[in-house]
């Protein structure tokens, strides 16, 4: 099983680009990157409200972690429908993040 993998790779899963936000331990898309065997970046990111699966994660966060990052998910849906957005690796600074740089950036 992959859960039980040693070489554990970090996972960042952007829920929406505007003001860079997460999801919250317990949530479906956290429980997948655990049972995957991955590292949640977020992991001790708290709810932005009670009962909220979503939360807050500045981008000051993500790029001091540039580095450990291996893989960063972003979510496409109601949420996050893609309009005008602009791609992970356009972003100011994000040339900086491993999974840039490794092409391991996904929408």
């Amino acid at each position: 099983m992959t859960k039980n993998a040693t070489d554990k790779q970090t996972i960042f899963f952007e829920s929406t680009e505007a003001e860079i936000r997460t999801v919250s331990a317990g949530t479906m898309p956290a429980r997948a990157i655990e049972t995957a065997g991955g590292l949640n970046l977020a992991q001790e990111a708290e709810p932005m409200t009670q009962g909220n699966s979503i939360a807050s994660f500045e981008v000051e966060k993500v790029l001091e972690n540039a580095e450990n990052i291996d893989v960063y998910v972003s979510q496409r849906g109601a949420m996050n429908s893609g309009g005008n957005l602009i791609s992970i690796g356009e972003r100011p600074g994000y040339a900086s993040i491993k999974a840039v740089r490794d092409n391991r950036g996904f929408r």
